[in-house]
């Protein structure tokens, strides 16, 4: 396999397509999820091309195919141009030597065993579910993936998810942080994403989930998602439907904390998904230990309140993500804040009483 987990799970796709589309009433039915499929990158016809090759190399049913791989690619490419392909073309009937084949010898292997995986998962019983996709990022870290039917997934600071896409339904849990999505419309499966006990289902939209100890945030910023509520399950792959969908717009936001709804769906305040994606902290009135907390994300020495009431000053600003030291050094323009620095913590105790607002732009 590839040593990259998304290529891996492209692989495995374009293997069930290619088994779907040796049967005619099948592929007949599912041409336009197809062809979609294959037209969110180069690499989908890629991976295509190479099950393909290897399936022709075999004898395994490429020549019975209802359309030729050079008639899919061209029609994949519409009105875009030519696709991009690493490697050889696609080897035309003429040019059938195995010298002259679309991959090399070591890739088809690798197409040939994806394959076979998928060959014998359509017709041995299945005993055990496909393992995750796991996607993390470290202290500090901002990372964004495209998945296997073309979502897009992007991770703020100490995040993590598991994916696991199935024929019915596409599952991403989330197990810490901040995540945003930006769904691919597919109507065949649902896109689910669980988080601390709610589920959130989503067709062809964009939204923000951030994952506490206990509850989840949900901000939608286009189209529209369902939240459902429920008690935490062991295994995510079992949704939590329990309880009457809620549906959240674009420009909307709901808290859920356990069971049950802890707020009516609001306002989302979207300037601030934005600002985490690119790298920006922005408060507006917010308090100080809110934004504290949201800096220490990206800093290796976190900010510490020392006087619970001081946490709940209000201050404005706005700061790159990682200039920990022109937050330090507003905080020290605050009257009643008082800053103190080591090599392990930036400690913030209060001077005074009777704070007053601040507010800075950088």
């Amino acid at each position: 396999m590839h040593e990259d987990p998304v290529r891996d799970a492209i692989a495995q796709q374009a293997a069930e397509w290619f088994v779907t589309n040796q049967d005619a009433a099948a592929a007949s039915r599912s041409s336009r999820e197809f062809m979609s499929w294959l037209r969110t990158s180069a690499t989908h016809v890629e991976e295509y091309l190479c099950v393909a090759a290897v399936a022709q190399n075999l004898h395994a049913g490429s020549a019975g195919a209802r359309r030729s791989i050079e008639e899919i690619v061209a029609e994949a490419s519409g009105d875009r141009g030519p696709i991009a392909t690493i490697g050889r073309a696609a080897p035309s009937p003429a040019r059938r030597s195995w010298r002259r084949r679309a991959v090399p010898m070591t890739v088809g292997a690798l197409c040939a065993g994806v394959l076979v995986a998928v060959i014998a998962g359509r017709l041995l019983p299945r005993t055990a579910a496909a393992p995750p996709l796991l996607l993390s990022t470290a202290h500090g870290e901002r990372h964004s993936w495209t998945l296997s039917d073309g979502s897009g997934v992007e991770l703020n600071s100490d995040s993590a998810v598991r994916v696991r896409f199935s024929g019915d339904e596409r599952l991403v849990e989330i197990e810490r942080g901040q995540v945003f999505f930006h769904v691919a419309k597919d109507a065949s499966r649902q896109f689910r994403v669980a988080a601390a006990g709610t589920d959130v289902v989503a067709i062809g939209t964009q939204f923000d989930v951030r994952r506490r100890a206990d509850a989840a945030v949900i901000a939608v910023v286009e189209g529209h998602v369902a939240v459902y509520a429920g008690a935490p399950r062991a295994d995510a792959g079992d949704a939590v439907h329990g309880s009457r969908a809620v549906h959240v717009h674009g420009g909307e936001m709901i808290s859920v904390t356990g069971a049950a709804a802890a707020d009516p769906v609001q306002t989302a305040d979207l300037t601030q998904i934005e600002a985490w994606r690119s790298g920006q902290i922005i408060f507006d009135q917010r308090p100080l230990a809110e934004v504290a907390a949201e800096f220490s994300q990206y800093s290796d020495v976190p900010i510490e309140i020392l006087d619970a009431s001081l946490g709940g000053v209000r201050i404005s600003g706005a700061f790159a993500a990682r200039d920990l030291e022109s937050f330090v050094a507003f905080l020290g323009t605050i009257d009643e804040v008082r800053v103190k620095r080591t090599a392990t913590r930036i400690a913030v105790a209060r001077r005074s009483s009777s704070p007053p607002r601040h507010t800075v732009k950088n």
